[in-house]
């Protein structure tokens, strides 16, 4: 396959809101004027055996069928990885390795790496961990929390060298009927604040830990008029609490019995907004939803399943829609490809009021789709060979 050189850096004048893998505090993004891509591939015949490549771009509109996969110019890895994240603050790349991924390491885990003459490169040693389910960002850290208890795996550099510390949250005080809950979430809300979504296996509604970063808790807020935040796949989990541009926390619901819809807890306050409530199940006329993304200022992306009535761990998702949180508007997504032709859906990135969304086609070549936020009207980008799969397009900034 052709290599490719890409040299050309292409300056973005934001107009506001880049989106932050950490979910981080936006007040300084307009200060942030160069952005670039990082496409992660791989070979579609061998997936989670086969490794990934990882190959830096400038621009999505002008790349058709390009090679990624052992690209020349991109860095490969013998691990897949299922999940990816970018800190802005500590320059990381992180590669979450599911446990059948693991060709190399050997265990699930996470490799890090920093951008060195526009090319990705090794960053200190992988830490081992036994699962996780979500992943992200926040402060100056990578983590990956574990999917049935209170264990997260918090990563940190310093120079060259990378540290794993694997914390136990103390939430056994917050035991319900003496459950205690799992994390389903983590953002950052500035200031040595987080606001970490937790799951009751007996009780459905959102809850919500304030902590530090060293995830000593303050308090835990519930609120019952939506049911549990989390997104679920056979046994993964996916974070469902985000924030938006201006600091506010939304706990999303995409499947509970107690609601489908999401709460706020807005900037500068540590309680629920008992006079916010967004029914999204009403809005999207009775859909459930699997994913959120933040887009950008209080734009959200949701993955929701194809069918009213099949929205289990086991079925089926490929519908989107965009949500403006301050007005509660709802608009499905056009443009995408028809519900029989998605072969798998990846992780997307966002910046400057659109997400990039990866999609594999069941016909077709591997495609990266900008969806505008205001319009939610999806445009064809980037496209690979028909050989590769996309695992995730990441947003990185300087």
């Amino acid at each position: 396959m052709r290599n490719f050189k890409f040299l050309k850096l292409v300056s973005l004048i934001l107009l506001g809101g880049l989106f932050f893998m950490s979910c981080s505090d936006d007040d300084d993004d307009d200060d942030q004027t160069k952005v670039r891509f990082v496409i992660t591939a791989g070979d579609a015949q061998q997936d989670l055996k086969g490794g990934n490549s990882l190959l830096i771009v400038d621009d999505l509109s002008t790349l058709k069928d390009i090679s990624v996969y052992k690209n020349a110019d991109a860095l490969y890895t013998k691990d897949a990885f299922t999940q990816v994240s970018y800190n802005p603050q500590s320059k990381v790349f992180t590669g979450y390795i599911y446990g059948r991924g693991a060709v190399e390491l050997g265990s699930a885990g996470l490799r890090s790496y920093e951008v060195v003459d526009n090319k990705l490169q090794k960053l200190g040693e992988p830490v081992k961990l036994k699962n996780f389910g979500n992943t992200g960002t926040f402060g100056a850290y990578s983590y990956a929390a574990a999917i049935s208890n209170a264990t997260v795996m918090v990563v940190s550099r310093s120079n060259a060298t990378i540290t794993g510390n694997d914390k136990l949250v103390n939430l056994e005080k917050f035991a319900i009927d003496k459950t205690t809950p799992s994390i389903t979430g983590v953002v950052d809300r500035g200031n040595n604040q987080l606001a970490v979504a937790l799951y009751y296996a007996n009780r459905d509604s959102a809850a919500v830990a304030l902590t530090d970063y060293n995830l000593n808790i303050s308090d835990v807020v519930y609120d019952k008029r939506v049911g549990a935040s989390y997104g679920a796949w056979r046994s993964v989990r996916y974070s469902q609490i985000g924030i938006d541009g201006n600091s506010n926390v939304y706990v999303f619901s995409g499947n509970g019995k107690n609601g489908v819809g999401a709460v706020k807890i807005a900037k500068g306050t540590n309680t629920f907004d008992k006079n916010y409530l967004f029914d999204i199940l009403a809005a999207s006329d009775g859909y459930h939803f699997r994913k959120v993304f933040h887009i950008s200022d209080d734009y959200f992306l949701l993955e929701f399943y194809y069918d009213k009535e099949k929205h289990g761990n086991m079925d089926a998702s490929g519908k989107f829609a965009v949500v403006k949180m301050s007005d509660k508007s709802f608009k499905w997504v056009t443009g995408l490809p028809t519900r029989e032709n998605i072969k798998s859906i990846a992780w997307p990135g966002a910046a400057a009021g659109a997400i990039y969304l990866p999609i594999n086609l069941t016909a077709g070549k591997p495609t990266v789709y900008a969806i505008d936020a205001k319009t939610a009207v999806a445009t064809p980008k980037l496209t690979l060979g028909e050989t590769e799969l996309l695992k995730a397009v990441t947003i990185i900034n300087e």
